[in-house]
């Protein structure tokens, strides 16, 4: 399941999205969609995507992810320690400039620091961006496309 809130009608973020499925021959359902009714009152949208394969999945998902999409799903984010400084696991999830929650032992945690492509660290409950110079050992980073 992919979920998406914010201005997604005027920001034509709506039909990237459909665009995005349809050209890798996935398929979605749309589950539920609330239109802002006012200029300032977001719109959100939960639907389910499916594919043939599982590759195609992982592909359309990515996307979706990258255009500020969320896969919305029971469980905690994947954490990795990082095993140097200065380098994130190979899967880590790389952040775009849209806001980004993470679940953290069962509530979606705002992560600070926002920016381009960085890692994602939890410390204490908390989740910040930080460039990939900036990790060190141990950090706690998050894996995955599922942010």
């Amino acid at each position: 399941m992919v979920e998406a809130e914010g201005h997604l009608i005027d920001s034509q973020l709506m039909n990237a999205m459909f665009d995005t499925v349809v050209r890798h021959d996935a398929a979605f359902d749309v589950l539920e969609f609330r239109i802002g009714r006012t200029n300032d009152e977001p719109s959100f949208v939960s639907m389910r995507v499916t594919a043939k394969a599982p590759g195609a999945l992982t592909e359309v998902l990515e996307e979706l992810v990258a255009l500020g999409c969320r896969v919305a799903r029971a469980e905690d984010a994947h954490l990795v320690p990082a095993d140097r400084d200065g380098c994130a696991p190979e899967d880590f999830y790389s952040t775009t400039n849209h806001q980004t929650f993470v679940r953290l032992a069962g509530q979606w945690v705002p992560v600070d620091r926002q920016r381009m492509d960085a890692a994602i660290v939890v410390e204490q409950g908390r989740a910040s961006c930080r460039k990939l110079r900036e990790v060190r050992k141990g950090d706690a980073v998050v894996c995955g496309i599922h942010a």
